[in-house]
C-alpha cells in the first residue's frame, strides 16, 4: 500500500514539472513567477539535462519497484490459489469421508436395532415352538383314545343304521304286520321274552333250557331272525354244525342284512373245512358292516390256516386299526410274522400285546420261543418263567422251558453249569408228568 502511494506522488510531481510556468507582467518587462533568473542559455540547458536524467533514473527505479510489487502480488495470488485448492481438496475428502462414514454409522445403528429385533423374534418363536410342541405331545397322547372312541361311535352308528333299515324294511313288507291282532302282538312279545331268557340261560351254561326257550320263541314268532341266529350259536357250541348252518341260513333269509349271521355261518364253515365258503361269508359280513372287526379277525385266521400269511397280516392290521387295544390281534399277527421269519416284527407285536395285558401268559410263552430261536437264552428263560408264574399248572409251558434248559446244556462248556441246567430241565419234565396225570 505504501509503494502504491509513493508512485502516485511521483506521478503528480512529474506532471507539475512538465507544465508551463505562469507569466505575470511587471514594470521591467515579462518575468516568470517563482523562476530564478538564468544568467545564460547554456546553464539552463545543462540544468534541464540533469533534471531529465534524474527523472529517468527515478522512473526506472519506480518501474523496478512496480515490477517487484507485481511479482509479490502474483506470488500472493498464486499462494491464495494454492491454499484454496488445498482446502477445497481437503473439503472434498472430508465430504467424501462423511458420505461413507455417516451411512456406515446409520447402518451400524440400524443393524444393531435389527439384530436386537431379530433376537427378540427368535426368542418369541422358540417359546411359541415349545408351546406348540407341548400341545402336540398332549394331543398325540389322547389321539389314540379319540380315534378309538370315534371308531366305536362309528361302529355303533352303522349298526344302528343297519337295524333301522331292517326295521323299516320289515314295516314296509306289508300291511299285515301293521294290522296284527292284539293276540298276535302278545304272542310276539312273549317270543322276545323267551328269546332273551334263552340267551341268559345259555350264558349260564343251561344249554338245554336255552334250546327250549329258543324253540318257543320261534314257535311264537317264526319270522324273528334273532331267534334262529341265537339258536344257531347254541348248536355251534354243542357241535351240531349242520343244524347251526340251517339256523344261520334262516336268519339270513329273514334278515339279509344280519352281518353277524354271515360271520357266524362263516365260522361254522371254517370248522367244517369249507374255507372258500367261510371267506365268502366273511366278505359279505364286512361288506354289510365294514367296521366289523370280528369278521376281519376271523377271516385273518382262515387265511392263515390256508397259508395266506400276507393276507392274514393285512386283516390283522385292519383289526388293529379299528381297535388299537385288541391284544389278540397283536398276538396273532406276531405268530404269523414269526412263521415268516420276521422275528423282530414278531417281538414288537408280542411286546405290544403284553403292554396291553401284562397277564397275557400266551404272549410271554410265544415271545420266549422267538427269543430262543434268536439264541437269546436268558430272555427266553425269563419269558417262559413268567408264563409259568401266571399259569403254574399248564404243562405246555414247563415242557417249553425244559427244552430251553436242554438246549442251553448242550451249548454249555462248563461242566458244573451244564449239570445244573440238566437238573433244571429234569425238574420241569417231572412237573409235566405230574400235571398230565392230574
Amino acid at each position: 500500500m505504501k509503494k502504491f502511494v509513493t508512485i502516485l506522488l511521483l506521478l503528480f510531481c512529474l506532471n507539475m514539472s512538465g507544465q508551463k510556468k505562469e507569466i505575470v507582467p511587471s514594470q521591467n518587462g515579462l518575468v516568470q513567477k517563482d523562476q530564478p533568473v538564468i544568467t545564460s542559455q547554456q546553464e539552463t540547458i545543462l540544468l534541464l539535462k540533469d533534471e531529465n536524467e534524474a527523472m529517468e533514473k527515478r522512473l526506472q527505479e519506480l518501474e523496478q519497484e512496480i515490477e517487484l510489487y507485481r511479482g509479490d502480488v502474483r506470488t500472493a495470488v498464486s499462494e491464495v490459489h494454492d491454499d484454496m485448492s488445498h482446502w477445497l481438496t481437503m473439503l472434498s475428502i472430508i465430504i467424501g469421508l462423511l458420505g461413507v462414514i455417516i451411512p456406515l454409522i446409520i447402518n451400524y445403528s440400524y443393524g444393531k436395532y435389527v439384530e436386537r429385533m431379530w433376537n427378540e423374534a427368535k426368542e418369541e418363536s422358540h417359546s411359541a415352538k415349545e408351546e406348540v410342541l407341548t400341545v402336540k405331545n398332549d394331543f398325540d397322547k389322547i389321539l389314540p383314545e379319540i380315534k378309538n372312541v370315534e371308531q366305536q361311535v362309528a361302529i355303533a352308528k352303522e349298526q344302528m343304521d343297519l337295524r333301522l333299515n331292517i326295521i323299516e324294511k320289515q314295516m314296509n313288507e306289508g300291511s299285515s304286520m301293521v294290522q296284527e291282532s292284539s293276540q298276535e302282538s302278545k304272542e310276539k312279545g312273549d317270543a322276545y321274552y323267551y328269546l332273551n331268557r334263552g340267551i341268559l340261560k345259555n350264558r349260564k351254561g343251561d344249554q338245554e333250557g336255552a334250546r327250549n326257550d329258543f324253540n318257543k320263541a320261534i314257535e311264537l314268532a317264526p319270522k324273528a331272525a334273532d331267534a334262529y341266529y341265537n339258536r344257531g350259536i347254541l348248536k355251534t357250541e354243542i357241535n351240531n354244525l349242520e343244524g347251526a348252518i340251517d339256523d344261520y341260513n334262516k336268519a339270513i333269509e329273514l334278515d339279509p342284512y344280519h352281518y353277524k349271521a354271515y360271520q357266524n355261518r362263516a365260522y361254522v364253515k371254517s370248522l367244517m373245512k369249507d374255507w372258500a365258503g367261510a371267506i365268502m361269508d366273511y366278505d359279505k359280513s364286512i361288506e354289510i358292516n365294514p367296521k366289523n372287526e370280528d369278521a376281519y379277525f376271523n377271516r385273518a385266521n382262515v387265511k392263515n390256516d390256508r397259508k395266506d400269511k400276507l393276507g392274514a397280516i393285512e386283516d390283522y392290521d385292519k383289526v388293529i386299526e379299528l381297535v388299537p387295544t385288541d391284544k389278540a390281534a397283536y398276538y396273532n399277527r406276531a405268530n404269523v410274522k414269526a412263521d415268516l421269519g420276521d422275528y423282530l416284527g414278531a417281538l414288537v407285536d408280542y411286546d405290544k400285546a403284553i403292554e396291553i395285558d401284562p397277564q397275557y401268559a400266551k404272549a410271554y410263552n410265544n415271545r420266549a420261543s422267538v427269543k430262543k430261536d434268536m439264541c437269546n437264552w436268558d430272555g427266553a428263560l425269563a419269558d417262559y418263567s413268567k408264563a409259568i408264574e401266571l399259569i403254574p399248572n399248564f404243562s405246555y409251558y414247563y415242557r417249553n422251558r425244559a427244552k430251553c434248559y436242554r438246549k442251553m446244556a448242550e451249548l454249555e462248556q462248563n461242566s458244573e453249569k451244564r449239570t445244573d441246567l440238566i437238573a433244571k430241565a429234569e425238574g420241569d419234565e417231572k412237573r409235566v408228568a405230574q400235571l398230565l396225570k392230574a
